[in-house]
């Protein structure tokens, strides 16, 4: 029953979400992580994750994005979605360096990723 729950509480947040009830959506979200005790799909707690730390991204909450991306980066070190999030939410708080490691790390994982690689240069622009 509570594995139903967190899906539950994940899709609301995307409906909040496209609704641009950021609020909203934020409070599913930790409802939804605060069951990840439970044996969740990994995909599926990474993508939870993803979407709040989107959300705390949306709301200028960039530490706290950052912490989100982390936490789902923990959990799939492969994700290079993950790592060009947590790159623009370190570019956005000024944190250019961390920035550019990050971008660079999603270009290792893919080197045909396109937008990793302008926003690398747009940030190595604004760190000269």
């Amino acid at each position: 029953m509570d594995k139903f729950q967190f899906n539950k509480f994940v899709e609301l947040g995307k409906i909040f979400n496209d609704c641009e009830e950021y609020l909203i959506a934020l409070e599913n979200f930790n409802r939804a992580i605060a069951l990840s005790y439970l044996p969740i799909n990994k995909e599926r707690l990474v993508e939870a994750y993803d979407l709040r730390g989107t959300t705390k991204f949306l709301l200028k909450r960039y530490t706290e994005a950052i912490s989100d991306y982390s936490k789902g980066i923990e959990l799939d070190p492969i994700n290079k979605y993950l790592f060009l999030l947590r790159g623009v939410a370190k570019r956005d708080k000024g944190k250019y360096k961390e920035a550019i490691k990050d971008l660079q790390t999603s270009i290792v994982l893919d080197p045909y990723y396109k937008l990793a690689k302008t926003l690398l240069d747009e940030i190595k622009n604004l760190s000269e």
